[in-house]
């Protein structure tokens, strides 16, 4: 018979690497994309605090600016001479107007005389002043445009001497230091004040529509950051890290970054992240298969030795390489193969001896007599069953003219050596069968049957198995039963006269057959029989079979049973006791091997 080969559809080194490389990926993925958040936070977090820290520098110096403005002494006219020279302190210009500020129109051709053309001071440019200088009695200008110099105008006003200062600031200096970041400062309004882009400053504009400002503008804290996407250099929305400070006297510094800026080294250190990661994984893709390698080797062998054993072949080596769990698993593989082919050898070693036993069986099965037979003088109903293959009960019958002879026999254990015993006894009775058939003065004496089948079992057994026996012999003319009791279950005689049964025990003296080989003696007794008597046979695997709580069937119950049902005839008897039993016995095997026979005279 063909053996169906497994098919291996997925390696376990494939499987090994897979796992090992996924393990690896998850974990280093992992791993890098803990590390980049958190570069990432802090680098976000540093640029709002380096943002922060440079806002609060220049709104600082620009409070300064205003506070110590006119404490500088007031150059008046000759200005062109500053300018030239361009004070970092400044210059400070003191005016006279009406107390209410209603006109700035003087104040212009005044301006325009004091300072040089480089300076556009116009109509609007003063209006716009105005609403700051009546509420507040401060403003700012942006004195920049486009080819000058950058410059901030700060205008004071004070109301109870009319007076208008004018402090001019020179911002070159200052925007140079804030081109290391995006810094702008305006005016509440939105007005730009100063850029560190010189495009933006000389622009004129406002920032109302920027993200940065309307957070600022809305804040109701001094400062704060603020991450948006927003339009700046180009038609492309790009994202921005952005921080912002009031710091009083109506200013609103704001600090911005370009995201892709702020990262630009975080990104580098994300590349070397996942070089290293890729670097990892594959020396983890080298490791594992050369560990799969040295792993499923001699698992490979070991499946191709399953093959070889799966053919029939069960002389193999399978060599142990390593003395971890793998070698002892090839050892134990091997000593496995060999046990295999012993256990082989002793099934078929047993499946042949189990065929004997049956072929042993058959022929013990011959050797009982049929269950049911009658003639003019006796009707015979039985029963055997063996606890095993083979038994170590038997009876059995013969009839010599108006003769009938009956025995049952037990040796002792059961199976094949108490069959065998069985055999011999059966074997002695055919003996004496045929020698009372051909001689017609041979005395068919229960006594004397029991001593020859003493010698033989004694023979066959060597003293080693007993068997005990009980032989009678029925003479249906003199209407008598003469019987010998070899040690056996006294068979039990019931008399009928009129409607009832008187019952007889059937002892004697006698010792088991097969003890000795000379010596031995048996008691003979005889007995009147009528019509209707009946004669019950059998052996002690019935009365002495136990439950599962280890209670016997007892005599009594076998008894009982068979004087309920001695008007019903011998099969009767039969079926009530095998009802009963089986039924106290359950469904574990039976203990010993059970024979019964019951005999009705005719």
């Amino acid at each position: 018979m063909g053996q169906q080969q497994s098919r291996i559809r997925l390696p376990l080194k494939i499987k090994l690497l897979v796992g090992v490389v996924i393990l690896l990926s998850a974990v280093v993925g992992f791993l890098i994309f803990s590390t980049i958040h958190l570069i990432q936070t802090d680098k976000r977090a540093y640029i709002y605090q380096l943002q922060l820290l440079e806002g609060s520098l220049v709104s600082l110096e620009i409070s300064q600016h205003v506070r110590t403005a006119r404490t500088i002494p007031t150059q008046g006219s000759g200005f062109e001479s500053w300018f030239q020279t361009q004070n970092q302190f400044g210059a400070v210009f003191k005016y006279k107007t009406d107390a209410s500020i209603a006109t700035l129109t003087p104040l212009l051709q005044t301006l325009k005389a004091d300072f040089p053309k480089e300076f556009t001071f116009s109509t609007e440019w003063l209006a716009a002043l105005r609403p700051a200088l009546v509420s507040n009695g401060l403003a700012y200008a942006n004195l920049s445009g486009p080819g000058n110099l950058p410059f901030l105008g700060i205008v004071q006003y004070t109301a109870s001497n009319s007076e208008l200062w004018l402090t001019v600031l020179p911002l070159q200096k200052f925007v140079k230091e804030m081109r290391e970041t995006h810094t702008t400062i305006t005016d509440e309004s939105g007005a730009v004040l100063i850029d560190s882009d010189p495009a933006v400053m000389f622009a004129q504009q406002k920032l109302t529509q920027d993200p940065l400002f309307q957070a600022a503008s809305t804040s109701k804290v001094a400062a704060g950051a603020l991450e948006y996407s927003a339009i700046q250099d180009s038609s492309k929305a790009e994202d921005w890290l952005g921080s912002y400070s009031r710091p009083g006297n109506g200013l609103v510094v704001m600090s911005k970054t370009r995201w892709a800026d702020a990262m630009r080294g975080t990104r580098q250190v994300i590349i070397k992240f996942l070089l290293l990661g890729l670097a990892a994984i594959g020396g983890a893709i080298v490791y594992a298969m050369l560990f799969a390698r040295t792993l499923t080797r001699p698992l490979q062998k070991l499946f191709l030795a399953t093959q070889q054993i799966a053919g029939g072949d069960f002389n193999l080596t399978v060599k142990a390489e390593s003395r971890d769990e793998i070698g002892a698993l090839s050892e134990s593989f091997q000593v496995m193969s060999k046990k295999i082919q012993e256990l082989i050898v002793e099934s078929m070693e047993r499946v042949r001896l189990q065929g004997e036993m049956a072929i042993a069986s058959a022929v013990q099965q011959n050797l009982i007599p049929q269950a049911v037979f009658s003639d003019e003088n006796i009707a015979l109903h039985s029963h055997y069953e063996a606890a095993s293959e083979c038994g170590g009960d038997w009876w059995g019958f013969f009839t010599v003219g108006r003769n009938t002879s009956i025995m049952i026999a037990d040796a002792t254990g059961h199976g094949l050596p108490s069959a065998l015993i069985t055999a011999a006894a059966r074997s002695c009775f055919s003996v004496i069968h045929k020698m009372a058939q051909e001689d017609p003065q041979f005395v068919l004496s229960p006594a004397r049957m029991l001593q020859f089948a003493n010698r033989a079992i004694y023979e066959s057994a060597g003293g080693k198995i007993m068997m005990t026996f009980f032989a009678s012999c029925i003479d249906h003319e003199k209407k008598e039963i003469t019987y010998a009791n070899a040690g056996h279950n006294p068979p039990w005689l019931f008399h009928k006269s009129e409607a009832k049964y008187a019952l007889k025990s059937l002892t004697g003296k006698g010792t088991r057959l097969g003890e000795s080989l000379d010596g031995a003696t048996f008691e003979e007794h005889t007995l009147p029989v009528h019509s209707e008597d009946i004669l019950f046979l059998y052996t002690d695997g019935l009365t002495e079979g136990k439950d599962s709580t280890g209670k016997m069937f007892g005599k009594k119950a076998v008894l009982k049973l068979v004087e309920s049902h001695l008007d019903k005839g011998p099969q009767a008897i039969i079926d009530a006791l095998l009802t009963d039993f089986k039924t106290h016995n359950g469904s574990k095997p039976l203990d010993d091997d059970i024979t019964l026979a019951v005999a009705r005279l005719t």
